[in-house]
């Protein structure tokens, strides 16, 4: 327990429920302590009326301005005001201004909270009354009670410390565990009032047959499931995101306020921070973190693919420089190679002399020379006959002239 030397009423703790400012600054009382109240009917069965302008000028009337003003979900009307003076006033409140009968009492929830402080002391519950402590209660450890306790203060926000005697002992906010419910596990309710068809298994989230132990604990051979996060673990697990967000919940409800208020309050603060330049650079560096590996892979296949450009490139140059070798033909080239043709010379018609032919044979191919022989020799016979032909014509031509003779030879 950490203690420290202090005098009660001349160094009082401090909490946000506290004034605001000295009482010689603040003649009207609205900055003096915080205090939540309970406006409801007076007879049973009765609510409010409805017009908010009905119970706002009651009000005024009254007390004046207060810090803030809702309703709850019974219909009662929970109003927030700062001083002792208006505390008073709404105390002696008995009706509105159109005839309804009203009680204005504390809250008996939200005008308290609850702190864990440790002292051997197992009887300081009288004697911290007059410090606006409302009940205690003790850990207890094997059926016996410890030092650690539990102090329900009357005000709306923890104070700092508590005077035992004029030993100052620190106190720690106290955060009740998110309530769960063990048949659906969804927060909120107790399993007494869950309203699920069905119970579902601890481990798994799944609903099948439920198996324990001697010791109460769930026996499932399946791996571990959350129905919240989707995670590797049991829904109950403390590392589950929706457990810590309730978490955070619970100790803003520890400050004093309502379940909705305080939900209210999460959300408007977790959008501030999501929203803040300080996240954005965190979630930006853990998003480079995870994107590591991948860009250490990315990095290895670029280097891999620009070591073997750069081999390609050296044996391109190398083939470059490289001279070409006199390719030698094989057979198949030699097959495929296309016949050279010789021109055929033809002998005059007129020429006595012996015609002559020039053909020439290939050394692949001795057929298609024998094929060029013959279209020689057809084209060398059909020139004989032309020239025959031609010598017959002229000596018919003879003949007649000497047998008719000519004008000279006839005189």
């Amino acid at each position: 327990m950490t203690r420290k030397k202090g005098r009660p009423g001349v160094d009082p703790p401090r909490s946000s429920n506290d004034a605001t400012l000295p009482a010689y600054l603040d003649p009207d009382g609205s900055h003096g302590k915080l205090y939540v109240m309970l406006m409801k009917a007076a007879e049973d069965g009765k609510v409010l009326p409805s017009n908010p302008f009905t119970l706002a000028k009651s009000i005024q009337s009254s007390v004046g301005t207060v810090a803030a003003a809702y309703r709850d979900k019974e219909g009662n009307f929970v109003l927030k005001v700062r001083g002792d003076e208006k505390v008073a006033k709404l105390k002696r409140m008995t009706e509105l201004i159109e005839g309804t009968k009203i009680v204005v009492t504390e809250h008996p929830r939200l005008n308290q909270c609850k702190v864990v402080v440790t002292d051997e002391e197992l009887k300081a519950e009288e004697a911290l009354q007059d410090q606006g402590v409302l009940d205690v209660k003790r850990f207890r450890k094997n059926g016996k009670p410890i030092s650690t306790m539990i102090l329900t203060i009357r005000g709306t926000a923890a104070p700092e410390c508590i005077y035992f005697g004029y030993d100052r002992c620190s106190t720690k906010p106290y955060a009740q565990a998110p309530l769960q419910c063990y048949r659906c596990f969804e927060f909120g309710h107790p399993k007494a009032r869950c309203s699920a068809p069905e119970e579902i298994c601890r481990n798994c989230s799944m609903p099948h047959a439920i198996v324990k132990d001697e010791q109460g604990r769930t026996i499932c051979q399946k791996p571990a499931w959350c129905l919240h996060c989707n995670g590797n673990h049991s829904p109950t697990s403390r590392l589950c995101e929706q457990y810590k967000q309730e978490e955070e919940i619970e100790k803003i409800r520890g400050e004093g306020k309502s379940p909705r208020e305080a939900r209210r309050i999460f959300e408007e603060r977790r959008t501030q921070e999501q929203n803040s330049y300080a996240a954005v650079a965190k979630k930006s560096a853990t998003q480079a973190r995870l994107e590591e590996p991948a860009i250490e892979v990315l990095r290895k296949e670029l280097a891999n693919a620009q070591k073997a450009l750069k081999e390609a490139q050296e044996e391109i140059a190398k083939l470059k420089k490289r001279k070409p070798e006199p390719k030698t033909p094989n057979k198949e080239e030699k097959q495929t190679k296309p016949v050279e043709e010789k021109p055929i010379k033809l002998i005059d018609e007129d020429s006595d002399e012996q015609q002559q032919e020039e053909v020439m044979e290939t050394d692949d191919d001795p057929e298609q020379g024998k094929r060029f022989r013959t279209t020689s020799e057809s084209s060398t016979t059909s020139n004989n006959h032309k020239r025959r032909h031609s010598e017959s014509s002229a000596s018919t031509l003879v003949d007649s002239s000497d047998s008719t003779g000519t004008p000279e030879n006839k005189q």
